[in-house]
């Protein structure tokens, strides 16, 4: 009785087919050496730092346009209007951030800590005033409108006196509903 090897058994021999040779079986390209994994790059101390070339472009087509390019189309009414609301914003929050958007055809308003806040889109006949967070604002006097899930707006119309106090109860609640979120 034979003792079985613990190493490789060979295997018989193929017969050859008459007339010609074997094909020959093509062998595995060589594996790559492993190399040591890369360790993730340190995020920038500043944000500007490690902007890359995408979020660069996003942020010089932004500033490419003023909020006056995007009220321009619009009648002298609903721009005078879209003004006093943005004179309003800035006098009732002055830390935040003014933004135009082309494609969005609105001025919008970012607080460093709360993020976006509430936007400026102006429509042919009056001025809407969309509030990010606006489902969970506290509306007392009635003036927010919508339902979807998140966003509300109040409607300005140029003939009708703009309910500042409302809005600016609106605009401090946005800023600390935002700053939790």
């Amino acid at each position: 009785m034979k003792a079985r090897s613990k190493g490789k058994t060979k295997r018989p021999a193929r017969p050859k087919a008459k007339g010609r040779a074997a094909p020959r079986r093509a062998r595995p390209p060589a594996r790559p050496a492993k190399r040591p994994a890369k360790r993730p790059a340190k995020r920038p101390a500043s944000r500007a730092a490690g902007r890359t070339t995408a979020a660069r472009t996003t942020a010089a087509r932004r500033s490419a346009i003023t909020p006056a390019e995007i009220l321009r189309p619009f009648p002298p009414s609903v721009r005078h209007l879209a003004h006093e609301l943005r004179k309003l914003i800035t006098r009732a929050l002055p830390r935040v951030e003014e933004r135009a958007y082309d494609g969005w055809h609105g001025i919008g308003y970012h607080d460093r800590q709360a993020g976006y806040l509430v936007g400026i889109f102006p429509q042919p006949d009056c001025v809407k005033l969309y509030f990010e967070h606006g489902a969970l604002l506290p509306d007392p006097h009635h003036v927010l409108t919508g339902n979807t899930a998140q966003v509300r707006h109040v409607s300005c119309w140029p003939d009708v006196p703009v309910p500042e106090r409302a809005i600016r109860e609106l605009l401090a609640a946005a800023v600390r509903i935002g700053a939790v979120a």
